[in-house]
């Protein structure tokens, strides 16, 4: 899980946008047209319906973006940090 504040380690430099972002630019026109109904806030029927495609069609394209996001080396550098912030919290008494 990404930080809400969005900002992973001030020293690393990677924010959570930074992955999103990377990705994103990345990311073929169908996957962008997609998020962007998604941000929007429409339903997954309704995103199915717009861009002509199955709902399970959609959830694979959004299954992939975040596997993309996942797997992607910055994103990798964040989830590091976030779990040694992690380890040290759960260690404190």
């Amino acid at each position: 899980m990404l930080s809400r504040t969005h900002q992973a380690d001030p020293a690393l430099g990677v924010t959570a946008r930074d992955v999103v972002t990377r990705a994103l630019r990345t990311a073929g026109p169908e996957v962008r047209a997609t998020l962007m109904l998604v941000a929007a806030g429409y339903q997954h029927r309704e995103i199915a319906d717009r861009l002509n495609i199955s709902e399970r069609g959609l959830e694979g394209r959004l299954h992939r973006f975040r596997k993309q996001i996942r797997n992607a080396p910055l994103a990798q550098d964040l989830l590091e940090v976030l779990r040694e912030r992690a380890t040290v919290h759960s260690a404190r008494p």
